[in-house]
């Protein structure tokens, strides 16, 4: 899915390893730009497969440009 750039985005795992660790290696986490999507995604998955699923809130922190390297601290916004 694509969302805005600088924007606060959403993504939902199941935590399915034996040693409860988060692994995004093996497929593209679904996402979603507003806590209810994702909370109600985050339900249904659930309910489907009987494990335990997280809410994840990624908020951009920098932004690092190319060219004359530059490094910018971005707000973060909820």
């Amino acid at each position: 899915m694509k969302h805005k750039q600088n924007e606060v985005v959403y993504l939902i795992n199941g935590i399915g390893n034996l040693d409860n660790l988060v692994d995004f290696e093996d497929e593209v986490p679904d996402t979603y730009e507003n806590l209810a999507d994702a909370l109600e995604a985050a339900k249904n998955e659930t309910k489907a497969y009987g494990l335990r699923t997280y809410v994840f809130k990624c908020v951009p922190v920098y932004r690092v440009d190319r060219g004359k390297m530059r490094i910018t601290k971005i707000g973060g916004k909820s």
